[in-house]
C-alpha cells in the first residue's frame, strides 16, 4: 500500500492543475476509493481529501506567486480566483492575499518529504526508550494537545520556533523551568503534527483549531507495532477541556455513541460525575445509548424494568464502549491526562 500512496502522491504533484476524481485514485491504487482513504489515513494521520485539496491549494498557490502579473493567471481545478479564494481561506484560515507574493511559505508539504520520512527514526528512538510499543503508545496517548486560536496555517512552516513559543506560554505561562521549556520544545518538533492541524468546521467558518500529536506515529504503533491500549477510565480528557467548543461535541462525521462518549467525559472532566471504571461509564452511557427494538414488552417474570433493558433495547456492550473510546483516542479528540 505504501507503493500505491507514493503513485498517488505523484499524481497528485504532476496533475495539481486538473480534476481528479475517485476512479483516478482507484484505478492508480488498484483498490476501492475507501479503502485507500483509510489505508492513507493510517499511515499519515491526514485524511486523504483534505491532503488532497490542500496540496492542489499549495501548488496553484506556487505557480501563480511565480507568475509576472502581467500573465494570466490560472487557477484550475477551481472555477476561478474566487472559487479558488473561498476554498483557500477555508483550509488555511488567511487571506489569499497576504501570502501570494511569498513563495517560501509551504501551506501543505507533500507527503514522502525529509518532514515526513523522519517518522521512522522517531519511532525508533520512542521504542527503544518506552520499552516496547504499548508504553510508547501510552505515551504519546498522554501528550496534551494545544489550543490554536488566532494563529494562521502558514505560520507553521515560515515561523516554527515562534509558533512553537506561543503555544507554551499560552498554555504554561512562565511557570515552567528552562530544562522543561526545552522538554516541551522537544516533544512538539518531535512528536506533533506542527502543520496539520485538527478543525472543527461551520459552513465555510473555522471555530477552532488544535495541535495534535501525529496520528500516523500513533496508527504505526498499533498497526506496525502490535501496541495496545492501557488506560483506565478516570485518565480520559477531551479536547473540549482546553478550547470549550460546544461543536466537538456535537460534530456530524461522529456518531450518536461517540457524542455520548464525549459528554460524559466530559462530565467526569468538569468534576460534575465520577466514573471508577469502564462498568459504571457503561452504565451512564447506556441510558441514552439503549432503544427500543420492537416496542415495549414487558416480561413479567423479570423484574420491571430491567425486563425492558435487557429484553427488548439493543445493550451497549462493554467492549462496543471500549472499542469507541480506543477510536475517539486514535482520532485525537480523546487523550490520556498527562502525567503530573
Amino acid at each position: 500500500m505504501l507503493d500505491m500512496i507514493e503513485v498517488v502522491i505523484n499524481h497528485i504533484d504532476d496533475h495539481f492543475n486538473s480534476e481528479i476524481h475517485r476512479k483516478d485514485i482507484e484505478e492508480l491504487a488498484d483498490c476501492s476509493f475507501e479503502d485507500f482513504s483509510v489505508e492513507f489515513e493510517k499511515e499519515t494521520g491526514m485524511q486523504f481529501l483534505r491532503y488532497l485539496v490542500r496540496r492542489q491549494l499549495t501548488l496553484v498557490k506556487e505557480e501563480i506567486s511565480r507568475k509576472n502579473g502581467s500573465i494570466d493567471k490560472k487557477y484550475s481545478p477551481f472555477n476561478g480566483y474566487d472559487e479558488f479564494r473561498t476554498i483557500f481561506e477555508f483550509e488555511f484560515n488567511i487571506k489569499v492575499d497576504e501570502i501570494l507574493d511569498n513563495e517560501k511559505i509551504i501551506l501543505q508539504d507533500r507527503y514522502g518529504s525529509e518532514e515526513w520520512r523522519k517518522h521512522d527514526l522517531v519511532l525508533k528512538e520512542l521504542l527503544d526508550k518506552a520499552g516496547n510499543s504499548t508504553n510508547a503508545l501510552r505515551y504519546l496517548l498522554s501528550l496534551p494537545p494545544y489550543y490554536l486560536e488566532g494563529i494562521p496555517s502558514y505560520f507553521y512552516s515560515t515561523y516554527k520556533v515562534e509558533v512553537i513559543d506561543l503555544l507554551i506560554r499560552r498554555t504554561y505561562g512562565e511557570l515552567l523551568s528552562t530544562s522543561e521549556y526545552n522538554n516541551v520544545v522537544f516533544e512538539l518538533e518531535t512528536f506533533y503534527m506542527m502543520g496539520i492541524e485538527y478543525s472543527i468546521k461551520d459552513l465555510i467558518v473555522i471555530t477552532n483549531k488544535y495541535v495534535l500529536v501525529n496520528r500516523g506515529l500513533i496508527n504505526r504503533l498499533l498497526l506496525d507495532y502490535g501496541a495496545e491500549f492501557e488506560y483506565s477510565v478516570s485518565e480520559l480528557r477531551t479536547l473540549w477541556g482546553i478550547s470549550y467548543d460546544e461543536k466537538l461535541l456535537f460534530n456530524g462525521e461522529d456518531s450518536q455513541l461517540s457524542h455520548n462518549v464525549l459528554k460524559a467525559i466530559r462530565k467526569m472532566e468538569s468534576g460534575s460525575q465520577r466514573f471508577e471504571n469502564i462498568d459504571e461509564l457503561r452504565s451512564w452511557i447506556s441510558v441514552d445509548y439503549s432503544k427500543p427494538k420492537n416496542g415495549l414488552k414487558i416480561q413479567r417474570d423479570l423484574t420491571y424494568p430491567y425486563s425492558l433493558i435487557e429484553d427488548e433495547y439493543e445493550v451497549l456492550e462493554t467492549g462496543v464502549l471500549r472499542e469507541e473510546i480506543n477510536d475517539l483516542l486514535v482520532h485525537g479528540l480523546l487523550y490520556l491526562k498527562p502525567k503530573e
